[in-house]
């Protein structure tokens, strides 16, 4: 009985190891990340006012004019009149 079981162990040992191998990079779904465009406006505020952490801020009011984009920034304790490129480069902000 005794020679059966350890002449299987480690065939048992190769399958569960196999079967615990992840087939893909567990990085690989971080750096596929790609903002959304309120977090593109989010960071665009936080680089204009200095200072922010870009979760702290909400977005509103979003209009696009002339290849430029608008909106209104609200952090804890102030409000913000933001425009930037509509890539959200080149921000600028104010109260």
């Amino acid at each position: 009985m005794r020679y059966r079981t350890t002449r299987y162990l480690p065939l048992c040992a190769l399958f569960v190891l196999a079967a615990c191998q992840t087939t893909s990079d567990p990085l690989a779904e971080l750096r596929a990340h790609k903002p959304t465009p309120t977090e593109i406006l989010q960071q665009a505020t936080s680089l204009a006012i200095g200072n922010l952490a870009w979760e702290s801020v909400n977005i509103s009011a979003v209009e696009k004019v002339d290849g430029r984009v608008r909106w209104l920034a609200t952090t804890r304790s102030e409000k913000y009149r933001c425009t930037a490129d509509a890539d959200g480069q080149n921000s600028f902000c104010e109260r």
